[in-house]
């Protein structure tokens, strides 16, 4: 099992580097930070959870955090200005279900797939989905991993997936949100900070 605490050393350096960014205030920027951020809110929650050893809620948590990575980046790079808007509604049309009508994740991979400028990050998004998707919805779905998992005795190597592929994905979210800010020279940082914790971390493409 990784230390906690580099894990903890790792984000604590990776949020003061985008800790007081300032941001360009549009739709489109606002639901992709917000996304984001969501992707290290998950994170932080499935580090609480494989501490306690609930691995099941852990790995539910996972595919959402996979899913909120998906549609930050769609979010700014492709939704039009009418999905964008389906996604930061009024407070008060909340309850009207307009997300609902946005394309499904596996459609967002196939828009993103379009754009030569995020082939590095589509593989990445590719390689995760494919080896970890279905085995996710089984917990989503409370599934047949949902149940074995919860009677069997879990494996110190699986709660170490989990955390590694957690971390995998909010470096994405970091990185994300350094795009965003526009600062010159932040996502070299991000990178420069993740390379000094190569153990908290599951295989990336260089």
């Amino acid at each position: 099992m990784m230390e906690v605490t580099r894990v903890q050393q790792l984000f604590s350096e990776l949020y003061d580097v985008i800790e007081g960014l300032n941001h360009q205030s549009s739709k489109r920027i606002d639901v992709s930070l917000a996304l984001s951020y969501n992707v290290l809110q998950l994170n932080q929650s499935i580090f609480v959870l494989a501490q306690q050893k609930h691995f099941v809620a852990g790995a539910v948590l996972l595919r959402a955090q996979f899913e909120s990575i998906v549609r930050s980046v769609w979010a700014f790079h492709v939704a039009t200005d009418d999905q964008v808007k389906k996604l930061s509604p009024p407070l008060e049309t909340l309850m009207d279900s307009s997300s609902s009508k946005l394309p499904m994740l596996s459609k967002m991979l196939e828009q993103l797939d379009e754009s030569p400028h995020l082939a590095h990050l589509m593989v990445s998004l590719r390689e995760f989905k494919g080896s970890s998707w279905s085995f996710l919805n089984s917990f989503v779905h409370s599934g047949h991993q949902s149940v074995v998992w919860t009677q069997l005795s879990v494996p110190e190597q699986l709660y170490e997936q989990l955390l590694k592929g957690s971390n995998n994905i909010a470096l994405l979210a970091f990185i994300n949100i350094g795009l965003l800010s526009g600062v010159e020279g932040i996502q070299k940082r991000i990178h420069s900070v993740a390379a000094k914790y190569p153990d908290c971390f599951g295989p990336q493409r260089s």
